[in-house]
């Protein structure tokens, strides 16, 4: 099976088998209608607002026409930390942590695990791949930190508006947004917002010339405390030049009470994992 993915999602195909089919999901109405200036300010966009949060999933996985399905627990401590802990028949398969900086995954099936960081993935992908975009991409949030000089606004819709990013890239915290870093990718993206509640309804990424893909539908958002509002169906797609990897997450309630722990250690008897 490839050894390619996209962060939070590869260590499900690695070692929860290849993948699981994705079923079309008819969008409903936001549940609760939040009020959030967002930005840009003609289309109003709300992010995810929590310290921490926790919850479990199901997840439904389509690879190259190989199905499978897991369920997960998701622990997120927002801009930090992502500990997804993957199960199969009762049992824990695989365990991926995230920080800003490194990537750490245990396959539980084959004894082997991976510590590193973010350039592997973006060497696969041809994208500039961190934290704030696995982060973002799973709850249906703003890319923070990248470029957005020639944004296009379309709100003629009576629903939703409809921002495009031509020319986009990533920046590193902190520097001029108009200074492209040598050498990073360069990006199409469109958003489309609904206008009830701000919430991002739809996040799709193109990277120049490398005929590749990521688009994300969200759906069926729900309160996470407060006036927190999360999506309770995230959709996602990855099309890496024609091969198309599907990934369906169907979450629970959420809480957001403050307890949660991230474990992680890696036994003396795991062996460094091999992604080709």
């Amino acid at each position: 099976m490839r050894g390619y993915f996209l962060t939070g999602v590869v260590f499900l195909l690695i070692i929860g088998g290849c993948g699981l089919g994705r079923k079309t999901v008819k969008q409903e109405p936001a549940a609760m209608v939040v009020a959030d200036p967002g930005s840009p300010a003609t289309g109003k966009i709300t992010n995810s607002q929590f310290s921490e949060i926790s919850f479990n999933a199901g997840i439904r996985i389509d690879a190259g026409g190989a199905e499978n399905s897991v369920n997960a627990t998701f622990r997120i401590k927002k801009d930090s930390i992502m500990w997804i802990s993957a199960r199969k028949l009762g049992f824990e398969i695989g365990r991926l942590m995230l920080t800003e900086d490194s990537v750490w995954l245990l396959d539980r099936i084959n004894n082997q695990y991976f510590a590193g960081d973010y350039l592997f993935f973006q060497s696969q992908f041809g994208i500039d791949v961190d934290y704030n975009l696995v982060q973002a991409l799973f709850l249906g949030d703003q890319l923070s930190n990248w470029s957005a000089e020639d944004v296009e606004i379309d709100c003629t819709d009576s629903k939703i508006c409809v921002i495009t990013y031509p020319q986009r890239y990533r920046v590193n915290q902190g520097r001029d947004h108009r200074a492209r870093p040598e050498g990073s990718t360069v990006t199409d993206q469109k958003l489309t917002v609904s206008k009830v509640n701000g919430k991002i309804l739809s996040n799709e990424i193109e990277i120049w010339g490398t005929g590749r893909k990521i688009s994300a539908r969200y759906s069926q958002f729900r309160p996470a405390g407060g006036t927190a509002l999360l999506t309770g169906i995230t959709d996602l797609e990855i099309n890496n030049q024609g091969d198309i990897t599907r990934v369906f997450i169907i979450a629970d309630t959420y809480t957001s009470d403050g307890s949660n722990t991230y474990p992680f250690r890696i036994p003396g008897n795991y062996k460094p994992m091999t992604m080709n």
